[in-house]
């Protein structure tokens, strides 16, 4: 399994056995994209992503970065992924995208969100993908909505998307259908990060409040459609972190707990939830 962080100007991919491994610091490799000709021509990136093999990047003019990837066996010397191909992705947005993402790095899911600081939301179907990275292009894209502010972040699992604002909103959408499912005034103030566990049945967000909430989600496999949408966003376990502006927010998924980052701060915030 891969996972794909920026870091400052940089780019770095993940290669680890499981979880555990990654948990444990136990990664079989560590990937360094920096001030690669082929990819780091834009300003700056704003989100990251892989799907399968490809790495998507979003850029601060609107574009998005595709490179079709071979990765290093975990002992080569090198540390550094070979670009075969590469694609730009123009059109869609028209401002510096926030967020970029897909169901997860291993998924068979080819369905890929973007949003950028404008509120617009874009879902991409990356199934044609390979043959234009060669050939060029367009592919299959639309509109999903509009936000009021800025996308802060994004989450897709399930098929569902849920969207964060810098006004404190979490607005949930069919990525197919295009169908608006649910808005949540979830914070007072903006949202930094969304984050699903891995079942799919549990949202966590934080932001500037200093307030970590966890909703259920509508995109694990035990949903019942014929359930109120009202039932699966309910709140179910929120927490306060006295002056602190949280920046960041995952679930272990050995555990099930939730850890917390803040502006300023080293420290990693566990809270010993245990989810339903």
């Amino acid at each position: 399994m891969r996972h794909v962080r920026i870091v400052g100007s940089a780019l770095r991919v993940i290669e680890c056995a499981s979880w555990t491994d990654l948990l444990q610091r136990k990664a079989g490799s560590a990937y360094f994209c920096t001030e690669h000709s082929q990819v780091n021509a834009e300003k700056y990136f704003c989100g990251a992503c892989l799907i399968s093999d490809m790495l998507c990047l979003g850029t601060s003019n609107g574009g998005i970065v595709v490179c079709s990837c071979t990765f290093p066996p975990v002992d080569d010397e090198r540390n550094t992924p070979i670009i075969v191909h590469r694609a730009d992705l123009f059109g869609a947005h028209e401002t510096a995208i926030t967020c970029l993402v897909s169901e997860t790095a291993d998924s068979a899911s080819q369905t890929m969100a973007s949003a950028d600081i404008t509120g617009r939301i874009v879902i991409w179907d990356m199934e044609g993908v390979t043959p234009l990275l060669s050939t060029g292009g367009d592919l299959p894209m639309f509109v999903l909505s509009t936000m009021e502010s800025a996308c802060t972040s994004v989450v897709l699992c399930g098929g569902i998307v849920a969207v964060a604002t810098a006004s404190g909103l979490i607005s949930m959408y069919h990525a197919d259908t295009k169908e608006k499912l649910a808005e949540i005034a979830a914070h007072a103030r903006c949202i930094n990060a969304l984050a699903v566990d891995a079942t799919g049945t549990l949202m966590a967000s934080v932001g500037d409040d200093s307030r970590v909430f966890v909703w259920r989600f509508p995109g694990g496999s035990t949903r019942d459609d014929a359930e109120p949408m009202a039932q699966w966003c309910r709140l179910v376990f929120s927490a306060t972190v006295t002056d602190k502006l949280l920046t960041g927010v995952v679930f272990d998924p050995l555990e099930g707990h939730l850890a917390v980052t803040a502006y300023d701060s080293n420290e990693l915030l566990v809270f010993p939830f245990k989810g339903l």
